[in-house]
């Protein structure tokens, strides 16, 4: 098992998990109970962008 497959896997999962709470709130489903993101990166997917 490649630990930085895994790594990123999971940050492409929490990702995506993330972007479906926003939509849902975005379509007026009520509050999804997300935090607002701060800059422009993903702090999931950002140690891999170095």
């Amino acid at each position: 098992k490649d630990h930085r497959t895994y790594d990123l896997s999971q940050a492409i999962l929490n990702e995506e998990i993330e972007h479906e709470s926003w939509f849902s709130e975005f379509l007026g489903e009520g509050p999804s109970g997300h935090i607002l993101r701060r800059g422009e990166t993903s702090p999931f997917v950002s140690k891999f962008l170095r």
